[in-house]
């Protein structure tokens, strides 16, 4: 069975959402399916794509439908016209070559004109979602926000008629959409391929490296990260602070470091490769996960916390989503309230104050990720997503 994945994201360079779309895609193919991921347009960083066509580390194929990336200012309204025309255009093309579809997110003004063609060629699909995107829009910020939070939250409750089934991340999801749809809503956590980590040793000495992997977005708590690490490196002047990831925030992030002299105890690692990503993130001593509390961050469930208990190294995170579910404050995660940066700045601390407990946390953390998140115990959902396609 040939199915495209439709991913409005930065693959295959991406982290985070890209790296759960490849397990999918492996997923799929022990399944006897054949997927390709399907990307609408190209994001314009960590770079642009030169080829449209092409295989992944993890050898994933993937196609770009278009390689025009999208302007700022008024062009960018320009480009979403220009932007729906070639997409559906592209997908009517390749309706032709699938037997069905799997969309991820729910951007609505880059993926409707995908639903839109998918319903009217007949090929069956099933949509995933990671988040409700209404929630990431402030209407209080400006009218812009204000009107695409309506139109926002209008689309994500008119689901198309013609979908097969829901892929939900989070219960909060689960709770959302089944008063509003009648077919089948099928949950997939988080989820890591643990066989590619080896859990760090329990008896390691420090590495005096803190580390986040993301997007540098608002909603991660990025800017209370570095205002955390300021305060902590003045007690501590030997600990260094890991970013692993992109993001068009990046030449900010860089200048306040500089004006904070911290430059220099700051390692980037910029569109790092999806092989090398074990290796960064199991040289750190803690891993930390700071989503703020807004709506998004409990409907949502961050993707990068099943690649963080994956190397046994401890993590620090927000108590957000459903994380709670499935991981025990002081026994496989280090929790602290979101929004809260005297709460961060104190963990960490003690994360140096108190370093043999951690390492159990750390070593809990990967025990309890490997029995809820590592991928292979999830490919009864892809069974089910593949049977509802083929139906």
């Amino acid at each position: 069975m040939r199915i495209g994945i439709i991913y409005a994201g930065a693959y295959p360079y991406g982290i985070g959402a890209s790296q759960r779309i490849t397990l999918i895609a492996r997923m799929m193919m022990r399944e006897k399916a054949s997927p390709t991921v399907l990307v609408p347009f190209p994001y314009p960083f960590p770079h642009v794509p030169s080829a449209r066509e092409g295989v992944s580390e993890e050898g994933i194929p993937y196609q770009y439908l278009t390689l025009r990336t999208r302007r700022q200012g008024w062009k960018k309204a320009v480009d979403h016209l220009q932007y729906a025309l070639t997409v559906r255009g592209a997908l009517r093309h390749a309706a032709a070559q699938f037997d069905a579809f799997y969309v991820y997110g729910f951007t609505p003004y880059l993926m409707r004109p995908v639903l839109q063609t998918l319903e009217v060629s007949g090929t069956p699909f099933v949509i995933e979602f990671s988040e409700l995107r209404s929630t990431l829009l402030n209407p209080a910020r400006s009218f812009k926000e204000r009107i695409l939070h309506r139109w926002a939250a209008r689309l994500e409750r008119c689901l198309p008629l013609a979908v097969r089934g829901l892929v939900l991340i989070s219960e909060a999801l689960e709770r959302f959409y089944r008063p509003l749809f009648s077919g089948p809503l099928l949950r997939l956590p988080i989820i890591a391929d643990y066989s590619r980590f080896a859990p760090v040793p329990m008896d390691r000495p420090p590495t005096y490296r803190i580390g986040y992997m993301g997007g540098f977005s608002e909603k991660d708590g990025i800017d209370g990260i570095l205002r955390s690490f300021l305060r902590l490196h003045a007690e501590m002047p030997q600990v260094r602070l890991s970013l692993i990831g992109y993001s068009p925030n990046l030449p900010r992030i860089q200048r306040w470091l500089g004006r904070y002299g911290l430059t220099d105890a700051v390692d980037f690692h910029i569109n790092a490769p999806y092989s090398a990503l074990p290796d960064v993130l199991s040289a750190c001593d803690t891993l930390v996960m700071n989503r703020i509390d807004i709506p998004a961050s409990h409907y949502g469930f961050p993707t990068k916390v099943s690649e963080y208990l994956a190397t046994g190294v401890p993590v620090i995170a927000t108590r957000v989503s459903d994380l709670p579910l499935y991981l025990t404050h002081e026994r496989d995660v280090f929790f602290i309230p979101p929004n809260d940066e005297k709460a961060l700045v104190s963990a960490l601390r003690r994360r140096y104050v108190e370093y043999e407990r951690f390492q159990r946390i750390g070593r809990s953390g990967w025990e309890t990720g490997f029995q809820h998140f590592h991928y292979e115990r999830h490919l009864g959902t892809i069974r089910k997503v593949i049977e509802l396609l083929r139906a």
